[in-house]
């Protein structure tokens, strides 16, 4: 497809990550939804997550796709439109997502009933995006695995009863 075509169906670069990055995300999401329909315990759908992002394959194709998307979260920031669709993006899929866990964990008792879940799920994706930023520049030289798993080991010692 010829750069002029594209420009048929978006208007600017921006359009077409965001069609990219909604396209991607709703795919993950609907992914990590149905494995953890078979997943009964909230403690064993966090500890999925840290194991889906531990095992992900360390390719070059990873790194480009982490560069891509925090070159573009940060880039956002200097956009109002951008940074409040970003924004909304974040709240309403990938924050609300692991707050219904958090939430379940404390109606279910498996975490602490005082755990904020507004903070838990701010650091939660926090460390995520920290690991991933730290990889992508780091690449062979950053452990990535050990600091998901040690990352892992934090959070849940911060909400497990």
């Amino acid at each position: 497809m010829s750069k002029g075509l594209i420009y048929n169906y978006f208007k600017s670069k921006e359009e077409i990550y965001i069609s990219l990055m909604d396209e991607r995300s709703n795919n993950t999401l609907d992914f990590l939804r149905k494995q953890f329909r078979e997943i009964k315990t909230a403690k064993d759908k966090i500890r999925g997550f840290f194991r889906i992002y531990c095992e992900a394959a360390l390719t070059e194709e990873w790194r480009s796709f982490i560069h891509v998307h925090l070159e573009f979260w940060i880039y956002s920031s200097r956009n109002e439109h951008l940074r409040d669709l970003m924004n909304n993006r974040y709240k309403s899929q990938f924050r609300d997502f692991i707050a219904e866990i958090i939430e379940l964990g404390k109606e279910t008792g498996e975490f602490k009933p005082d755990v904020r879940v507004d903070i838990v799920t701010s650091l939660f994706w926090s460390f995520i995006d920290g690991i991933c930023l730290h990889y992508s520049v780091l690449w062979e030289d950053y452990a990535y695995k050990e600091h998901f798993q040690q990352t892992e080991e934090m959070v849940m010692k911060y909400i497990l009863l």
